[in-house]
């Protein structure tokens, strides 16, 4: 899987807008995921948070997974953006796609994945890229980038004879659980389509509702 991928679990694609994927978000977005496939970096969200006081924060992530529970990524739980959703879990997903003319915004509460989630993850990725992990503090201020590459061959030959590294303490998964989303299409005349989908019935699956919104 590249690095631009989407681990789908459980969502199936499907080979036409049916009614079905029309009545089921994510689906739908598993729908248009797959029509711009391999264009890169697809799977790059932006990623709203605010903090305790309600002061917003935006950043561009990547998606690594996504099933019926919601949207996966990785960071640093104490970095700004970890920070910040400890304490205030909501957040909010954007995803714009100009070679399809749709935009996908998607909001819910965040929440810290089971520990061996982040362990299978970590373990699949570079050695450089745990490395990393490792010697990076994210978003704490640093003195200078070479102090930032000296603790990184620090950390190279800290575990210089394993194979394996262990998973660091402050870093894994967060899932965005939805209980909201909204699908923009371009259109002429700037009238554009919009759908939006909130949870009418909680449950395994919920009830969509779907309402079209003015452009």
């Amino acid at each position: 899987m590249s690095e631009h991928d989407i681990d789908f679990d459980g969502i199936d694609p499907a080979a036409a807008l049916t009614e079905a994927v029309e009545n089921d978000p994510f689906r739908r977005f598993r729908y248009h995921f797959d029509q711009v496939r391999g264009q890169g970096k697809e799977n790059a969200a932006c990623l709203a948070t605010v903090d305790g006081n309600g002061a917003p924060s935006a950043r561009m992530i990547l998606i690594k997974s996504l099933s019926y529970r919601g949207f996966v990524f990785f960071t640093h739980y104490d970095s700004r953006k970890g920070r910040y959703i400890a304490a205030n879990p909501f957040a909010a997903l954007v995803m714009y796609w100009p070679s399809i003319g749709v935009q996908v915004r998607v909001e819910g509460k965040v929440e810290i994945v089971a520990k061996h989630q982040s362990e299978s993850y970590f373990q699949s990725r570079p050695r450089e890229s745990q490395i990393g992990a490792w010697a990076s503090e994210q978003s704490q201020v640093i003195p200078s980038r070479e102090s930032l590459l000296e603790k990184l061959q620090q950390t190279r030959l800290r575990f210089a004879d394993q194979t394996s590294l262990p998973l660091p303490e402050r870093w894994g998964g967060m899932c965005l659980v939805p209980d909201a989303f909204e699908f923009w299409y371009c259109a002429a005349a700037r009238l554009h389509d919009r759908f939006q989908y909130h949870i009418a019935v909680p449950g395994k699956p919920p009830v969509w509702e779907i309402q079209r919104l003015s452009p």
